[in-house]
């Protein structure tokens, strides 16, 4: 089953987690609050840049992949 795609509006854990990896890598979404508003939003869209992906703000498939990516290069590189 795919994973409900994250945008503007959507709140609950799944948010709550996205912002934690965001803040990981760096991006600032404003508070873990599971709310998934402008400012979220607009970290989402500087990581999607950043990765070479469309920047439209939503967390579907492609962006999942690329976080997933993007974290296990971060904890490989911290364990190195």
């Amino acid at each position: 089953m795919a994973e409900e795609t994250l945008e503007r509006g959507s709140e609950g854990p799944e948010v709550a987690d996205l912002q934690e990896k965001l803040i990981g890598l760096r991006f600032k979404p404003g508070e873990v609050d599971g709310k998934f508003g402008v400012i979220t939003e607009s970290a989402l869209k500087m990581f999607q840049v950043s990765v070479k992906i469309e920047a439209d703000g939503m967390v579907g498939e492609r962006t999942r992949e690329r976080l997933a990516e993007v974290l296990e290069q971060q904890n490989e590189t911290a364990a190195g």
